[in-house]
Formats: C-alpha cells, sequence, structure tokens
C-alpha cells in the first residue's frame, strides 16, 4: 500500500524503476496528480493492450475505489495492471472521465473520413488532444475535453470572428469532443523576446471581446482565495519546513491583488502562456486552448504569460506595463507552478520548489 501522506513515498513508489518493476514491463510515469493523503492520479506510457502506449495510474487510500475501473476494463476486453492494494494502471481508452468520449472520436478516426492522427497531449481525467489528417486535406485539432459546454463553442466562434484563433468545425457536447480547423504555424515553450509585444497584443484583443451573458467560469476573489489556499496547502504538505514563509508569502498576495479584483471583469484566456500562441512568419500571433475562457482581470492572463518565461529563464525583471499588481499577479502564478518540479519527477523538486517560492517572495518584493 503506497503511503499517500508522504510525498517522498510517493515519488519512490511511483517512480519509472518501480513501476516497471510491479507491471512486469517498462514503465514511465510523466506527471502526477495528487490529493495528499487520499489519492494521486498519473500520466504514463507502457503497453496496455491497445496499442496506443499511453495510459493513466489511480491510487486511492479505499481499495475499493478500484473496482467499478476493473468492470469497465472487462466490458471492453483491456488489461488492468494492479501495482498493490488500491494502486491500478490502465489504458487512456479506459480513462474513467473521458473514455466515453474517446470511444466515440476512434469510431470516427476508423471510419472513411480520415487518414491518420496522432496524440499531441494526454492529461488523464482532463484532456485528449490530437491531430486528425482528413481524406479530403488539411488537419483538424480534436480535444476529448472532461467539461465541454456550449459556452465554450460561443467563445470559440467569438475569438475566430476576431481573427484571434480557429474555427470551430464540429462540437459533439454529450461527448465532450471538439473539432477545430488546424492553424498552420509553430508553438514554443517560450514567447521569441522580439515577439513579446505581439503577444501581449494578441490577448489584450481578446480582452476586449464582448462575451456578456455567457455561461463561463468567473475569476473573481473567491476564486483567487480558492487557488491560493489550494497551492499554498499542496506547498506546505511538499515542504513542511517552509509552511510559514509560504502562509507570509499567501497572505501577502491576498492584500496585493485585492484591489485589482474589484474592477469590472472581461473575457480572459484563464490559461495564458506560450505554447497557447501560434505563430507564422506572414500573420499574427494567434490564440488556442481557450476552453478555460472565462470573465476575469486582464492582468491575470499577463501575470501567467511572464511567469512561465521568468520560470523559463527568458525574462529576469518585468516589463512596465499599466496593469494593476501586475508583480503580485505574476507571484500568484508562480507559486500555482511552484509544485510543478515535483509533479513531472525532477530528481531534485524539493531544491527546484524552494527556488520557485523565492522566485516569488522576489517578484512580489
Amino acid at each position: 500500500m503506497i503511503n499517500l501522506a508522504d510525498p517522498q513515498a510517493i515519488r519512490r513508489a511511483l517512480s519509472d524503476q518501480a513501476l516497471t518493476q510491479m507491471a512486469g514491463q517498462p514503465i514511465a510515469c510523466h506527471y502526477l496528480r495528487v490529493k495528499p493523503g487520499t489519492s494521486v492520479w498519473g500520466e504514463i506510457s507502457g503497453d496496455f493492450g491497445d496499442g496506443l502506449g499511453r495510459g493513466w495510474l489511480y491510487a486511492h487510500a479505499d481499495p475499493l475505489k478500484a473496482n467499478k475501473f476493473r468492470q469497465r476494463a472487462e466490458r471492453y476486453g483491456l488489461p488492468l495492471l494492479a501495482l498493490g492494494s488500491g494502486a491500478i494502471m490502465g489504458s487512456m481508452a479506459l480513462d474513467p472521465v473521458l473514455h466515453r468520449g474517446w470511444r466515440v472520436l476512434r469510431r470516427r478516426l476508423s471510419g472513411e473520413a480520415t487518414t491518420g492522427w496522432s496524440l499531441l497531449k494526454y492529461r488523464p481525467g482532463r484532456r485528449m488532444v490530437l491531430r486528425v489528417e482528413e481524406r479530403h486535406g488539411g488537419s483538424s485539432l480534436v480535444r476529448v475535453l472532461a467539461r465541454c459546454t456550449p459556452a465554450y463553442a460561443a467563445v470559440v466562434r467569438l475569438v475566430h470572428q476576431a481573427g484571434l484563433g480557429a474555427a470551430l468545425q464540429r462540437m459533439d457536447t454529450r461527448h465532450h469532443i471538439v473539432s477545430l480547423q488546424w492553424l498552420e504555424g509553430e508553438t514554443a515553450g517560450s514567447v521569441p523576446a522580439e515577439r513579446l509585444e505581439e503577444s501581449l497584443f494578441a490577448v489584450a484583443r481578446l480582452h476586449a471581446l464582448h462575451a456578456d451573458g455567457l455561461d463561463l467560469p468567473h475569476y473573481d476573489a473567491s476564486w483567487f482565495a480558492q487557488t491560493l489556499a489550494q497551492a499554498e496547502r499542496t506547498l506546505c504538505w511538499l515542504l513542511p519546513a517552509l509552511h510559514h514563509q509560504v502562509r507570509r508569502l499567501t497572505e501577502r498576495l491576498s492584500a496585493a491583488v485585492a484591489d485589482s479584483l474589484n474592477r469590472p471583469p472581461g473575457l480572459v484566456h484563464g490559461d495564458f502562456s506560450a505554447d497557447q500562441i501560434v505563430w507564422h512568419a506572414r500573420r499574427p500571433p494567434r490564440l488556442i486552448d481557450v476552453d478555460r475562457a472565462g470573465y476575469g482581470q486582464p492582468v491575470m492572463d499577463i501575470g501567467s504569460l511572464l511567469a512561465v518565461e521568468m520560470l523559463q529563464g527568458n525574462l529576469r525583471s518585468l516589463p512596465a506595463l499599466p496593469y494593476p499588481a501586475l508583480s503580485a499577479w505574476v507571484a500568484y502564478a508562480l507559486l500555482q507552478r511552484a509544485a510543478e518540479p515535483y509533479r513531472y519527477g525532477d530528481e531534485n523538486w524539493q531544491g527546484a520548489l524552494q527556488a520557485r517560492i523565492q522566485q516569488a517572495w522576489a517578484v512580489l518584493e
């Protein structure tokens, strides 16, 4: 049984070496999402009986939670790999949240309308992203999401009409499948230094769009308090010795953003960074992945973009931009990403986490 209350025990039990030994085949763990003391979700690769090579890992403090997954595996004729009491691994086709949408999409992919596809991204229980080659020519970006509402389609259309994003080709809200026009160009992990102004201008155009009346998330004071508290709990669990430092930081952040959260909200991207921008040599940059769009403060998008640039080492100081409490929102975004070294399996995750917390302090001060 994995000790789900101990972050180091989780990482030891779910290392590539330990998983390979338990499963009897090569397994690599790429990402973990942990609810301390309760459960762990992991994104993994290996042979799960369907030729896809991608799958998920699930461990729960209550071993009975795994039973419902076993029943589905029997229906689909795919194996579940047991890792001991309460821990299992399965194919992407058995994903507890996305499997219905994936089955529907697979039928389409095996039909006459397409000639091939490639998996671009998979997050267990959250999203699958594929590039699909259409038989009539061209490609589409297809996403299977945990949640897909008509409001999402409205945002996609709004962004496309403004010349900022891809066209919506089809959407199946029942199975949470969205097909978008493939945007020609390149994405990157960081913004080219000479194109930072362009990226800021592109998201500013999104902020200027009118999306009143849509049923979108509200990134308001309540959301901020909840997400900040969650980040604090996670970091204090990972690094108990820094409990007081993290608590002081979150208190400072709460005070620093309070006035900016009282301003009238507008449309925001909700997850803005360099990899949400498609660059083309002869066209303005365009935005992708607007499924987290909502009502909030434009500065949260700017803070998110700049924080990732700082983590990439491409930005050492903040540019002078007319956004209220910009340094606080950058520090908030850094704190939200501070646990990534642990989630992605960095061997020196403790040192990397501490460095990110210190970076957030430096930006805020």
